[in-house]
């Protein structure tokens, strides 16, 4: 399934997490959001009915933000074989074609999503999660860490750069 132009949070998309899996957290809109959860209620029913929920439901939580989903794809796995697989994340720009080198995304990234759904369970509870396909870059900057938080507090002289430089510089 293909979401367009949805808001998201939290990219790795160009490496993994430190859990090893590339992930975006989404922050749909009203209409987005019906979506996936028609995706993840239509996985979940195929498999079990309506008998019972998902202890888990693609991660959805809902704060001050509105609704929240995260996708994600393993960046390895082992395969029947026993031979580990790596795999990459496709990601594209906004003229569709895939990027080489893929940017570090900051929070409220525009992007379109291909999703899909699948049945997890974890220590005995049964849920169903997202799965993250493709991601095309629509609307976005760049994250380098630095960001803006601070301001200077003072007007900086030359006789101040003296007192705040380390010694033996």
């Amino acid at each position: 399934m293909l979401v367009k132009k949805i808001k998201t949070e939290w990219a790795y998309i160009g490496t993994p997490n430190p859990q090893g899996k590339f992930t975006v957290t989404l922050r749909p809109n009203k209409e987005q959001q019906e979506q996936i959860e028609e995706l993840l209620s239509s996985t979940w029913q195929d498999e079990f009915g309506t008998k019972k929920q998902p202890a888990w439901f693609g991660s959805f939580k809902e704060d001050e933000n509105g609704a929240r989903f995260v996708a994600n794809k393993v960046a390895k796995y082992t395969n029947k074989d026993g031979e580990e697989v790596k795999n990459q994340l496709k990601v594209y720009d906004v003229y569709a074609r895939e990027l080489d080198e893929v940017p570090n995304v900051a929070n409220g990234a525009t992007m379109n999503v291909s999703l899909n759904a699948y049945l997890t369970e974890y220590q005995g509870k049964k849920g169903v999660s997202l799965g993250l396909q493709k991601v095309q870059l629509i609307d976005y900057t760049i994250y380098d860490g630095a960001g803006d938080e601070f301001e200077a507090e003072a007007d900086l002289t030359d006789s101040d750069e003296d007192e705040i430089k380390p010694e033996g510089l």
